[in-house]
């Protein structure tokens, strides 16, 4: 029976195991349990592993929980095909072939060299690996294990459908690469290589209002992470948008985008379509006197490593933060968040806090300065934090923390921080310990 089951862990939710024989959970410890094993098809897992990771109790309890939990799994798969599991003293094993499981599948296919092989194994990715997978109570560990597994697959469906793109374009292959790149785009909305792909397919057919769009719609995407066009992106939409005017007439089909998106009017004001050349140079003085001012207020004391009084000065750089889920509801607070992190962190004595709205344009200033890095990610109502202390002249990570708040007590985003980073960070850097 074990030919006509599949089991789908990439659909961006919760596990599938398709079957004849419709499966009866009961609890989420089994679940979790068949996922873990799911992780490692054909292969004996330890129990000890397991029940580490399942359990943060002792070693005899989590054992103990390890033994209910593969009863209930037996008891929910039994129907399916009682040998689907195989267990002894020392291991359990999900006993499937390999590419029963949708991500063996995926990976396999996106390790060959042709084409179509990689255009299936993007069919396969339907979502991120168990992006909505209820975990049970006391075990992180399982989420952790969960997520590293889902960024790791997630970087493989980007750089295969981006590898597509590129080898479709110098084929001369316009056709297919609409339906790639919008498949990036569902996987990740602020990936910039895909956007310049639409842009231009667009721009080959013609349809220069629709390359005007899809810039806008990258450079919305990327402000959700606090980032804008990279100079590529940007070169690339003055590059078409500057050149001669085109039959818009011409097939959209060829380029895999539908004629509707062609149609879809971009219209904007005679004034700002002729922008006078005069305010570039107005906005880089702009620019210059902003930054000026930026500096002399985050660095009052200049750039040395001292302020008066001998008191210690270190530059915290906050980094954008990083979402690891494609939760707009999320993302839109993450003014709220990073205002939280700069706040707390600017408590610290003699730090002076930045926060860049790109990683590019972290400065190198001064030899005590330190990079925070915030990654988030959401689990029902929780919020997850994965934050790193770095040294920027090292590059060695300092000190990591995880904490996890209500989505509707942003406010304990700061009381963690003041317990666990704050105290961390005064005594690595060596700040507050002399007085003024």
């Amino acid at each position: 029976m074990q030919d006509r089951l599949f089991i789908r862990t990439l659909t961006g939710g919760d596990l599938v195991v398709e079957a004849p024989v419709p499966i009866q959970w009961k609890g989420r410890a089994a679940r979790a349990l068949f996922a873990l094993l799911a992780l490692q098809p054909g292969e004996p897992i330890s129990r000890d592993v397991l029940a580490d990771l399942l359990s943060k109790r002792d070693q005899r309890a989590a054992r103990g929980s390890l033994r209910m939990a593969l009863l209930a799994l037996r008891r929910a798969i039994d129907p399916v095909d009682p040998d689907l599991i195989r267990a002894t003293n020392e291991s359990i094993m999900l006993n499937v072939k390999r590419e029963t499981v949708d991500w063996v599948r995926f990976e396999t296919l996106c390790a060959r060299p042709d084409a179509q092989s990689r255009l299936e194994a993007l069919e396969i990715y339907r979502g991120d690996f168990l992006a909505a997978f209820p975990v049970p109570a006391l075990a992180d560990a399982v989420s952790e294990v969960l997520r590293v597994e889902r960024e790791r697959l997630r970087e493989i469906a980007i750089r295969t459908g981006v590898d597509l793109i590129a080898e479709f374009e110098d084929q001369g292959e316009p056709d297919r690469i609409g339906a790639i790149a919008r498949r990036i785009l569902a996987i990740d909305p602020a990936n910039e290589p895909a956007h310049r792909a639409m842009m231009r397919a667009h721009g080959a057919a013609g349809g220069r209002p629709a390359v005007l769009r899809q810039y806008e719609q990258c450079r919305k995407a990327l402000e959700d992470y606090g980032l804008g066009p990279s100079a590529e992106t940007m070169a690339l939409r003055d590059e078409i948008i500057g050149a001669e005017d085109t039959d818009p007439a011409e097939p959209a089909a060829q380029t895999g985008i539908s004629a509707g998106d062609e149609a879809v009017s971009f219209e904007q004001p005679p004034e700002q379509r002729t922008r006078p050349r005069w305010r570039r140079p107005l906005l880089a003085a702009l620019v210059f006197v902003t930054l000026v001012l930026a500096v002399r207020a985050f660095w009052p004391c200049g750039l040395t490593s001292k302020c008066p009084n001998d008191l210690p000065l270190a530059v915290i750089v906050l980094s954008p933060l990083k979402f690891t889920e494609t939760d707009r509801r999320v993302a839109g607070i993450s003014g709220r968040i990073t205002k939280i992190f700069a706040e707390t962190l600017s408590r610290t004595p003699g730090a002076r806090v930045f926060t860049p709205a790109s990683p590019g344009k972290l400065p190198a200033l001064l030899q005590d300065s330190y990079l925070v890095i915030a990654r988030v990610e959401r689990d029902g109502d929780r919020l997850r934090f994965y934050v790193d202390l770095l040294d920027r002249g090292s590059g060695e990570l300092v000190f990591p923390d995880r904490f996890e708040v209500d989505i509707n007590t942003l406010a304990r985003i700061a009381d963690e921080l003041e317990a666990r980073l704050i105290p961390e960070l005064r005594s690595i850097i060596g700040l507050g310990q002399r007085s003024n």
